[in-house]
């Protein structure tokens, strides 16, 4: 998965914006799945072109996901949490005005005591909303 994700961040420095319809086709495909796999694979996807595209055309999408990404920080997954947490880290480091930390916060104290994989995650949220 880590090699995919590698391999997708340096196509979406590559391609800019083409890469982002087939790589938001697949995300939405997969992003509800009962398989947690695939919807860790959905996040894990969406995270690896946050960077890379034009900055106003992810933030409009990156806004409008948000919601639902901080769901997934709810997923009965450990898997599907820690990406989510990491993705979280991608977007608070690339697009920290989308993050709406009043609205935020509750949650993110709340999985500081979540499995230590998503706890770190969550750190580096935390860390990137405190360097703004």
């Amino acid at each position: 998965a880590m090699a995919a994700q590698g391999c997708l961040q340096l196509l979406a420095q590559l391609l800019g914006d083409d890469i982002i319809e087939p790589v938001v086709s697949f995300v939405g495909a997969n992003f509800r799945d009962q398989d947690w796999r695939k919807r860790e694979a959905a996040i894990l996807a969406y995270g690896s072109i946050v960077e890379g595209p034009s900055e106003d055309r992810m933030r409009q999408i990156v806004a409008g996901s948000l919601a639902e990404l901080t769901a997934a920080l709810k997923d009965t997954s450990l898997s599907v949490r820690d990406t989510t947490a990491w993705m979280l880290g991608r977007i608070a480091a690339t697009h920290p005005e989308v993050m709406n930390v009043p609205a935020l916060a509750s949650l993110l104290g709340e999985k500081l005591s979540d499995h230590p994989r998503v706890a770190a995650n969550i750190c580096y949220v935390l860390h990137c909303i405190a360097e703004q």
